[in-house]
């Protein structure tokens, strides 16, 4: 299982590095991803998502529904292939997504997982609302709000891609 959390501009170039299989897009007002080269159309899941944690006039913040597709995705993918999951920036609502498919394929390792994502990626910040629905919707009991929350404060540096593989837990 390997999943890669970018930026918009990066996505062709990690698809095609990784030879990925699965593509999640995650873009509200930036507009809508096209499918890149060696992705099939099925096998890429675009959301119109804005970048907020909260109900704002005029913006689409995440809705527990979109949080579903995303496990309805996660399910269909066989976690053989890699998977690359994007918004704009790579900062908040693609690892919110990262952190909701690495919980759903590792159940019971939340603390473990958001210790990975740390270590793999200073820059991110998972969507809070996003991370709040997928809690319920996976049934972590607050365990995975909780993991998120221990997160420390990201360091917006220059973002760099963090290519996430949990076999690095065992």
């Amino acid at each position: 299982m390997t999943i890669c959390i970018c930026a918009w501009q990066d996505v062709e170039h990690h698809v095609a590095d990784l030879s990925a299989s699965h593509l999640i897009s995650l873009l509200g007002v930036e507009g809508r991803a096209d499918t890149p080269p060696g992705i099939t159309p099925e096998n890429h899941l675009n959301l119109d998502i804005d970048d907020i944690d909260y109900e704002l006039s005029g913006y689409r913040s995440p809705q527990p529904g979109d949080v579903a597709r995303i496990i309805e995705f996660g399910a269909a993918w066989d976690a053989r292939g890699a998977l690359v999951v994007h918004c704009f920036a790579g900062i908040s609502r693609s690892s919110a997504a990262a952190m909701t498919l690495l919980c759903q394929h590792n159940p019971g390792r939340e603390q473990e997982l958001a210790d990975l994502l740390r270590a793999q990626s200073a820059h991110v910040r998972p969507n809070p609302l996003m991370i709040e629905f997928a809690d319920e919707l996976l049934h972590c009991q607050g365990r995975l709000v909780a993991a998120a929350a221990s997160m420390s404060p990201p360091e917006f540096t220059v973002p760099a891609p963090a290519t996430i593989t949990p076999a690095k837990l065992l």
